[in-house]
């Protein structure tokens, strides 16, 4: 048989099709949803579950500056109510249902005098840009020493619910009420501040 002829043999000849995807060749893209259940699979156990309680925090000396976070895991704060005109303690925590809530040390979040914390603010280290004027931050109100540890600033009593006063964005400080306050400078680096943005009720 001629050359001609076999081509033309050859373009009779039906094609069937699989309905098996053949496997990915290097280089090759894989499908969008093939790329997201690797990239679940690779996240297991989930993400949160550093947040979990029981799981040990970590007291390796490394900066806990606003690059890092503050160390910061979900970055979550209770307090006793959302608005104040002194320093209010505030506590770093997880919440481990939509209303139950704990500690860095596994412990339940009690106030002063055995009060609920009825309040969780979700928090960002603090900018210029994102804190604004009359409104609460969450401060840290530093001792002789600044805490040097994931451990020592989940665990750290040195958290407070502030107003920002007033912003020197070119200081890169604001300014809190005098008012009742006699834990926390009136005049706080921006760098020891984390920005609310989002608020919660545990109740």
């Amino acid at each position: 048989m001629t050359r001609f002829g076999l081509i033309l043999l050859a373009s009779c000849v039906p094609l069937t099709t699989s309905t098996t995807p053949a496997p990915a060749r290097r280089g090759q893209q894989t499908p969008i949803g093939d790329e997201r259940a690797a990239m679940y699979e690779r996240e297991q156990p989930p993400v949160t579950s550093h947040e979990q309680p029981g799981v040990p925090l970590d007291s390796t000396p490394r900066p806990c500056i606003p690059a890092q976070n503050h160390c910061m895991r979900g970055g979550w704060f209770l307090s006793q109510s959302s608005a104040t005109t002194g320093p209010q303690r505030a506590v770093p925590a997880y919440p481990t249902s939509e209303t139950a809530w704990l500690d860095y040390r596994g412990a339940k979040v009690v106030g002063d005098y055995d009060l609920e914390y009825g309040h969780a603010m979700r928090t960002a280290a603090a900018t210029p840009k994102n804190i604004k004027w009359g409104r609460p931050v969450i401060a840290l109100c530093p001792k002789a020493t600044w805490p040097a540890s994931e451990a020592e600033m989940l665990t750290s009593s040195d958290w407070y619910l502030v107003v920002a006063r007033s912003i020197d964005e070119a200081a890169g400080t604001i300014e809190i009420g005098r008012e009742g306050n006699e834990v926390c400078p009136v005049s706080l680096s921006i760098a020891n501040v984390r920005a609310i943005v989002e608020f919660k009720n545990t109740h």
